[in-house]
């Protein structure tokens, strides 16, 4: 059986939607609704829905940031879109990112039937070839892999934190990003952060061994703060930087 979502800042419009079809005929046995798309967001890495039924233009993140985000994730999901006539150029947009379904406001019973019983004809499928593994699992995953490439990406950001990390990228809450991550890696964030610092600084020491202390923990997101690195460094190497240094490359 298939997971929905039905996203709209309109809670008429949404509730609406809700009504005008008979979900379980469809092989849909779990429909939720969100009222934007930071909280559709959230839902989708929480229960990887096979299908979101999506309003286009939302304060926060729209229909078309929900769709990009899910696409940057590598998430399965099929988007239908729902758009006025003002926001077609959106749609056209959404079809960048593979979306194929759009629908115009209003939508009438028969429109809405049509395209569903094509998305979920498709659905279902894909998961009887899959053989669906059909679990949170995979967004997990992806997820997982999202929040390490931004920490390779980003290790000289002295800033770098889960917070900004959730709220600014994933539009998600800390708490759960944090805890989703140290049950899936075994390790907690910061630790994670602290290790990939160290295991770079490392690099740059052996790679360049007349490289300044202060350098290595500027590009290794230790800022200004040579103590602090120091400290870090020799409880996860047992040497200090230079004694690294040494002991990697013997006069």
């Amino acid at each position: 059986m298939l997971r929905m979502l039905i996203v709209d800042d309109e809670r008429v419009t949404r509730e609406a939607l809700y009504t005008l079809v008979n979900w379980k005929e469809l092989g849909i046995d779990h429909v939720e609704l969100c009222k934007n798309g930071a909280e559709a967001f959230d839902r989708m890495l929480d229960e990887y829905p096979d299908i979101i039924l999506t309003d286009i233009k939302m304060p926060g993140l729209s229909g078309l940031d929900l769709i990009a985000r899910a696409h940057a994730a590598r998430m399965n999901t099929v988007f239908i879109v729902l758009s006025g006539y003002a926001e077609f150029e959106f749609a056209k947009e959404a079809m960048h990112y593979g979306v194929r379904h759009y629908l115009l406001k209003p939508v009438s019973r028969e429109q809405l039937q049509e395209v569903m019983q094509e998305v979920c004809s498709e659905s279902l499928s894909r998961i009887a070839a899959e053989g669906g593994q059909h679990d949170s699992t995979p967004s997990t995953g992806d997820l997982v892999r999202v929040i390490k490439t931004y920490v390779r990406n980003n290790l000289s950001d002295s800033s770098l934190s889960l917070k900004k990390l959730s709220e600014e990228t994933l539009f998600m809450n800390p708490d759960y990003v944090s805890k989703l991550f140290g049950k899936k890696t075994g390790e907690r964030f910061s630790a994670y952060v602290s290790r990939k610092r160290i295991e770079m600084a490392k690099a740059l020491l052996i790679s360049r061994p007349d490289i300044q202390v202060q350098e290595v923990a500027e590009q290794t997101g230790f800022g200004n703060d040579i103590q602090y690195f120091f400290r870090i460094f020799k409880k996860a190497t047992g040497f200090t930087p230079s004694e690294y240094v040494r002991l990697e490359n013997p006069e």
